[in-house]
């Protein structure tokens, strides 16, 4: 039987490595469609939108490549970057 269910979208900063991975990947297995935010590519996230975050100056830029329908997508946004 085909799930009809709509995925559910996160936005997870720091989603290459540690923690930030270990959630991605564990979402991602259950169905959601992941987005990191972060200095490196993640392999399990189904985009990337790549910018160190202590470079506040570029981050504005960078959010403003995301179109408002793709922002209004989240249903969860996780900041884990440190």
């Amino acid at each position: 039987m085909k799930n009809n269910k709509p995925r559910k979208n996160v936005l997870i900063t720091g989603a290459s490595s540690g923690f930030g991975y270990a959630i991605a990947e564990s979402l991602t297995y259950n169905g959601w469609t992941a987005t990191n935010i972060g200095r490196s590519h993640s392999s399990i996230c189904d985009k990337n939108i790549l910018i160190d975050l202590s470079e506040l100056d570029l981050l504005d830029q960078k959010i403003k490549e995301l179109s408002l329908s793709e922002i209004n997508k989240f249903d969860l946004i996780i900041l884990n970057a440190a």
